[in-house]
This record gives C-alpha cells, structure tokens and sequence, in this order.
C-alpha cells in the first residue's frame, strides 16, 4: 500500500477489506498511501495486532471496521476492560501476549461481558470483590481460575459451607473482611 506514490487515486472492489498492523495503519506513509483509495469507507480496514493502549484511537477512525486486540495480561486487566467495551462494536477479537490469565472484578463480568466474549479460547479470569454469597456461581464459570472474596465478616460465616467447597476446588485465592465504619451518635 505505501508504494502507491505516482497513483492518483485507487478503487477497491465491493467487499474488499484492507487488513493492516497496528504499525502499518499508524505509519504516516501509509496513511498518505490510503488516503489514495477512493471508497476506503465503504470497503475499510480490519487492523491486527493493536494494543490496548491504540484500541480506542483506532476504534474512532470510521474507516478502520475491525480490530484483532494482542496485549499482555496486565494491559488488558481492570480498567482497560471497561475501556474495550465500549468499543467491543469494532473488536474483532482479543489475544493475551503471554498466555497469563486477566483479572477483573465480579462485577466486570457482567458489566464486560460484550468485551469478554471476544477473548480467545482458553483465556482464565482472576476474579477480584467477589461477595461471598456469590463466590460458589463465579467459580462456576469454567473461565474462572481463581477468586478473591472481599465482605463482612457475617457474611463470610453466612458462606463458610459454600466457601468451603470453593477452597477444595482449588480456585480460592483470598478472603478479606470487610469493615464499615459508623459515624459515632450524634445524641450520645
């Protein structure tokens, strides 16, 4: 594509989709080189190997139709997950680099799921600020490799039979108590 430098213009045929590395969409050249094809926004570009960090950027080219995500598993954690959903629309898929597992919050997994759903067979989640009461249907989820639980103290004796059972499957990572501070009566 960035050897077009004498073509004035360029058209593609109906159906036709121009795939680039995230370095070859992000090259100058090439950007000079597309800007010669006359329907690229009817026929657009599916765009491999992006990071994390340019998935938004290049979700907001209305020229670019798809996007193969490849990070680390620290990259894709957390809050890149929610940063991913919102433009899970233009992802394609989503590869971990070094094959680790991600980590994500319970409540990601319902909030993300759009996002979730685009990752690569095989991907585990270590799942934070999970209630005890729910820790047994998290663990459920065959994608699950770990939990930490993160509640009251009631509530962790409520589950102890539960939590239990979660332990023996080997997927319990934590259990941290929770504390809720009381402002002290104003009356005394």
């Amino acid at each position: 594509v960035a050897s077009l430098g004498t073509v004035d213009h360029v058209t593609l045929t109906t159906g036709q989709t121009v795939s680039l590395t995230q370095a070859q969409y992000l090259d100058p050249a090439v950007q000079t080189a597309l800007g010669k094809i006359t329907n690229l926004s009817t026929v657009g570009i599916a765009v491999t190997g992006a990071t994390v960090a340019n998935a938004s950027t290049l979700a907001n080219a209305a020229v670019v139709k798809s996007i193969q995500v490849v990070d680390s598993a620290s990259n894709l954690s957390n809050a890149s997950l929610d940063s991913l959903n919102l433009i899970a629309s233009k992802i394609a898929s989503v590869a971990i680099a070094n094959g680790q597992s991600i980590t994500l919050t319970a409540a990601q997994m319902t909030s993300d799921a759009a996002i979730l759903a685009k990752f690569a067979a095989g991907v585990s989640y270590n799942v934070t600020n999970v209630l005890a009461a729910n820790a047994g249907s998290v663990v459920a989820n065959t994608k699950v490799a770990s939990v930490s639980i993160v509640d009251s103290a009631a509530n962790v004796a409520t589950s102890l039979d539960a939590l239990q059972n979660v332990a023996a499957s080997g997927k319990l990572n934590a259990i941290a108590l929770s504390v809720t501070c009381h402002e002290p009566d104003p009356r005394g």
